[in-house]
């Protein structure tokens, strides 16, 4: 027994699957026993069924035996039993409906009655055809999944065609893209020497005023050693020049100690000459020839 086949959902180790699938099977086998048996009991202590009611019960407890003689052999028919169990459900309800509408408790009408009846073979019957389906279509072993499992190859086969040619096109495409980026590339490149080049240039130039600059500073440092000279020989001068003015500031000193006492004397005898020596005698006018002149 495979539950891949009819629980696709399931995703466990190959142990738990084991043992679900053990379980399942005799679960289902002794499901569909009591199906057939429960269908027979209901036929014969049932009275005035509908004749549709009669044919799905006597479906029912055919497929039921056949089913469950046939598990007995091959796990595989598993797959058909699980649809089984809506048409026992279905058997149920209407058991339960018979039961109360005989006893008077539910009253239904004929026609919904026969509606409802058609409805539920209906769905039986479509359940139990879905299992058959997956049992002997869907079955590896048989023609008909054979020539399904062929056709599906071809179309497989199409649609790797199709997508072969989508990548050809697309490969067309993309070489054609990188063709385009090439180019870009090579322009790139071009400019990218062009710019190196600049570079290159700009470097020269920059190690030339670099050599410039160097002897620049070094003519600078120069001038600011002779600066430094002039500078210390102006402070020897300035100390030269302060001692020789000291040195006249004390010869001065020395001068003016020397002959301030003369100058002293002679101010002082000039200050003690009487006031009332009298002044020498003014010469009179006319000199030798005032006997000339005429006296009044």
């Amino acid at each position: 027994m495979d539950s891949n086949l009819f629980l696709t959902f399931l995703h466990f180790s190959d142990e738990i699957l084991r043992i679900f699938e053990i379980v399942l099977y005799g679960t289902l086998q002794l499901g569909i026993g009591l199906l057939g048996v429960m269908t027979y009991v209901v036929l014969k202590t049932t009275k005035r069924l509908n004749v549709p009611i009669k044919i799905l019960m006597v479906f029912i407890i055919v497929l039921s035996a056949l089913i469950f003689v046939w598990g007995l052999f091959s796990s595989r028919v598993v797959m058909i039993m699980m649809p089984l169990y809506v048409a026992l459900f279905c058997l149920a309800v209407f058991y339960w409906i018979q039961k109360k509408r005989k006893s008077g408790v539910l009253e239904v009408s004929p026609r919904t009655w026969k509606f409802a009846s058609i409805a539920a073979a209906l769905i039986s019957v479509t359940t139990i055809l879905a299992g058959l389906k997956a049992y002997f279509i869907d079955d590896p072993n048989t023609l008909h999944w054979v020539v399904q499992s062929q056709k599906r190859q071809e179309k497989s086969i199409r649609e790797v065609k199709e997508d072969t040619r989508q990548v050809k096109e697309t490969n067309g495409q993309m070489a054609m893209a990188l063709a385009v980026s090439l180019s870009n590339q090579n322009s790139m490149r071009s400019s990218l020497n062009t710019v190196q080049s600049a570079l290159e240039i700009a470097n020269r130039k920059n190690e030339e005023l670099e050599r410039k600059l160097a002897a620049t500073n070094r003519t600078v440092n120069r001038s600011a050693a002779t600066i430094n000279t002039v500078q210390r020989n102006q402070e020897a001068t300035q100390e030269k020049v302060e001692a020789v003015v000291a040195k006249v500031d004390t010869v001065k000193a020395v001068v003016s100690a020397v002959i301030l006492p003369d100058t002293a004397r002679t101010d002082s005898a000039r200050t003690i000459e009487p006031a009332d020596t009298p002044k020498p005698a003014e010469r009179k006018k006319g000199g030798l020839f005032r006997v000339f002149r005429r006296r009044d």
